[in-house]
C-alpha cells in the first residue's frame, strides 16, 4: 500500500482543519480558499493506496451488490467553522458475495452533497446497481462507507469503476464472473 492519495471537495464554506475517517481511511481535509467569489476546497490525503482488488477487499467487512433507492439524507460533519457535507443514502442490498452478512436494506455514508463532490468519489445515482466493499463507520456503525471510495457501476453486464482511480485495481470486473473476480482467495 502507498501513502498519500490527494483530492479534492468542493464546498461552500471555510475554516479550520477536519481529520474525517472516510473511505476506511484516515483522511486529512485541509480548507483553502483562493478568492472571495470562489467557493472553499478541502484537499486531503487519504492514507491508503491499494495494490490490488484482493488488498482492497481483504480491507471491507461486507462486498456485496447493492441498488440506490433515491432516498438520501444529507447532514454536516466537522467543526461549525468547517462543516463537511455528507450524503446518506439508502441502499437495497441484493446479496452479500463476501464477509458479514448485510441486512436487506443499509444506509451509506459518502463525502459530499449535490453541489459539493471528491472529485474521485461520485455519489451514488437513485436506480443504479453497484459492486461495493464496506466497512460501518466509527461514529455510526448503522451507516457503512465505501473502503477505498471504489464505487463499481453496473453497466451492460459488467460492474466498472465510476471514476479514474490511482489505485492498482481493475477498471471493471465481469457480472459473470462474481464471485470469483471480487472474491480472490
Amino acid at each position: 500500500m502507498h501513502k498519500g492519495r490527494k483530492f479534492r471537495l468542493l464546498a461552500a464554506s471555510g475554516g479550520a482543519l477536519v481529520l474525517a475517517a472516510v473511505l476506511s481511511a484516515i483522511v486529512l481535509l485541509t480548507p483553502t480558499r483562493h478568492s472571495a467569489a470562489e467557493p472553499s476546497r478541502l484537499d486531503g490525503t487519504r492514507a491508503i493506496h491499494y495494490q490490488s482488488l484482493a488488498d482492497l477487499v481483504a480491507h471491507a467487512r461486507s462486498v456485496a451488490v447493492v441498488t440506490a433507492t433515491g432516498t438520501t439524507t444529507t447532514e454536516l460533519a466537522g467543526s461549525s467553522a468547517a462543516p463537511v457535507p455528507m450524503t446518506i443514502t439508502t441502499l437495497t442490498v441484493l446479496r452479500t458475495d463476501r464477509g458479514t452478512q448485510l441486512p436487506h436494506q443499509i444506509r451509506l455514508r459518502q463525502p459530499g452533497n449535490a453541489h459539493a463532490q471528491l472529485d474521485d468519489q461520485p455519489l451514488v445515482a437513485a436506480g443504479s446497481t453497484y459492486l461495493l466493499a464496506l466497512v460501518p463507520f466509527s461514529a455510526d456503525p448503522s451507516q457503512y462507507v465505501i473502503v477505498g471510495g471504489a464505487e463499481y457501476q453496473l453497466t451492460s453486464g459488467s460492474f466498472a469503476l465510476t471514476h479514474q482511480s490511482v489505485d492498482t485495481i481493475p477498471d471493471k470486473v465481469s457480472e459473470a464472473a462474481l464471485p470469483a473476480d471480487v472474491l480472490p482467495n
